[in-house]
C-alpha cells in the first residue's frame, strides 16, 4: 500500500487540513486461474471523516486482506501516515519510499556545506560530501546495487 499525507489549503483560505491518500494494491496471485483484484484508490481527511482508519481497514478487507496478513507500507514516514500504518497492520514492513529518501539525503548534503565554512572542519565536511553523493547517486542508478 502506498499512502502519504499533505496539506491543502481551505477555501478562502481560510486555514488548512491534512489529507490522507493512497492507493492499495493486490499484486500477486496464489494459483495461475486465480483474479488479481484492482487497485483501489482512497483518501480523507482525519479532522472530518469520523472513523477513516476503520474505513480503510474495510476496504482492505474488501481486497481480500487476512487479519494478521503481512503488509508492505511504502510512505513518507510521517507521523500521521505511520499512526495509520500502525493502526492497520502492526506487525507490517514500513518502507520509505526513494523520493523521502533522496529529500532526506538532500538535507545532509546541505548540512556538510555548513561544515566546510568552519576552519577545522572543511576536510572532513568534504569527506562526508563525498559519500553522501556516492550514496544518492547509487539510490538513483540502481544498475549498479548488482555490481
Amino acid at each position: 500500500m502506498g499512502i502519504d499525507g499533505g496539506y491543502v489549503r481551505a477555501a478562502h483560505k481560510e486555514g488548512f487540513f491534512e489529507v490522507i491518500a493512497g492507493r492499495s494494491v493486490v499484486a500477486f496471485r496464489r494459483a495461475a486461474d486465480d483474479e488479481v483484484l484492482e487497485s483501489k484508490c482512497f483518501g480523507y481527511v482525519q479532522t472530518y471523516d469520523e472513523k477513516p482508519r476503520r474505513r480503510l481497514y474495510e476496504r482492505m478487507k474488501s481486497q481480500g486482506l487476512q487479519d494478521h496478513q503481512q503488509v508492505v507500507f511504502l510512505s513518507d514516514a510521517g507521523e500521521d501516515v505511520r499512526r495509520v500504518q500502525t493502526y492497520l497492520q502492526p506487525q507490517s514492513e514500513h518502507w520509505i519510499d526513494w523520493f523521502h529518501i533522496t529529500m532526506r539525503i538532500t538535507v545532509l548534503q546541505q548540512q556538510t556545506k555548513s561544515l566546510q565554512s568552519e576552519a577545522n572542519r572543511a576536510t572532513e565536511a568534504a569527506e562526508w560530501s563525498a559519500q553522501i553523493d556516492s550514496v544518492k547517486h547509487l539510490l538513483w542508478q540502481p544498475r549498479h546495487w548488482i555490481e
